[in-house]
């Protein structure tokens, strides 16, 4: 019997879990509540048979950008990191770029959030080669952890249909003044399709240009659907400056976390968003995995997470 099997079995016992439980935790796989997870990693630990495929040493550094919700799960990252015999180190964006790249110099794996501009990811490569840089909610890394986009926009139109919409507005936004975001372009490609094809409603409108839309002054549709906050935010700005009355004219759905200036009491936004926390878990998996060299590079790791949606849509009768 495999000495090693043996002890795991072991450590299942005394931990009064599962062994399916047991190697979730061995394979840092989701799906097993913090509490659970941090006992059977103490009980590991006092045994001395701590997970071989864990690299003892290994340096990682954590980037996030200058936004609050993120810098929270990046914490949060760091507090899970806390129980494996790695260094873990977390910068915040800021103007000086050097201690970060010293950082980086010495560092295994590199971990951020959604965003890192280019010529600083380029630095990064450049003074670390054989870094490994894993990006949550984002596109640019060698393995890019997020979740299904073209399924966040099938699910809006769901969501819409069974709330008694018939017409639809798609804002996308002039690409001069909206930002891109990675998906933006699947989020309404899947709505426009489930919106037509499954439910049979007519094609929705797809707005570029605001300020023109309105002042056409034409049947605007019941609900609208902007590709990301940015534009709801534009949108919810746009129309005040027609003396639009929100509460009474539109309902609004927008793909993102809820932003505070878009759960104002003048503006019924609905927020449909995946959880970060999800990515997280599976980010575990990705620094600790045994061959992650040779995965190859741009891997999409589209996830069923919990997609959820926040706000006050009605639904019409």
């Amino acid at each position: 019997m495999n000495p090693k099997r043996t002890s795991y079995r072991k450590i299942a016992i005394e931990a009064g879990v599962s062994y399916k439980t047991l190697y979730r935790v061995l394979n840092h796989a989701p799906n097993v509540s913090d509490s659970t997870r941090e006992k059977i990693i103490r009980i590991m630990k006092r045994h001395g048979c701590m997970d071989a495929r864990l690299p003892a040493g290994c340096s990682i550094v954590i980037y996030v950008d200058a936004n609050k919700y993120m810098l929270e799960h990046a914490r949060n990252l760091v507090r899970k990191l806390q129980d494996f015999p790695v260094s873990v180190r977390l910068f915040q964006a800021s103007d000086n770029e050097t201690p970060f790249l010293r950082m980086v110099e010495t560092a295994s794996r590199l971990v951020y959030f959604e965003f890192m501009p280019e010529d600083l990811l380029k630095k990064c490569r450049e003074a670390n080669p054989d870094l490994k840089i894993i990006c949550i909610n984002g596109y640019q890394g060698d393995i890019n952890i997020g979740c299904d986009y073209f399924q966040q926009g099938r699910m809006a139109a769901e969501y819409l249909h069974n709330c008694g919409f018939r017409s639809l507005g798609l804002f996308f936004g002039k690409n001069s003044t909206a930002p891109f975001y990675p998906g933006m372009y699947d989020r309404g490609m899947g709505c426009f399709y489930d919106w037509t094809q499954k439910y049979g409603h007519d094609e929705p409108e797809k707005i570029t240009d605001i300020d023109t839309y309105f002042s056409e002054r034409r049947a605007l549709p019941e609900a609208f659907l902007a590709m990301n906050t940015f534009l709801s935010g534009v949108f919810i700005t746009k129309a005040a400056e027609h003396h639009l009355k929100l509460k009474k004219d539109y309902s609004i759905l927008t793909f993102g976390r809820p932003e505070d200036f878009l759960q104002q009491e003048a503006s019924p936004v609905d927020c449909i968003y995946h959880e970060t926390k999800d990515m997280i878990d599976i980010a575990l998996t990705y620094l600790f995995y045994p061959n992650l060299g040779n995965f190859h590079s741009q891997i999409a790791v589209n996830i069923q997470s919990y997609l959820q949606i926040y706000g006050t849509v009605k639904a019409k009768h």
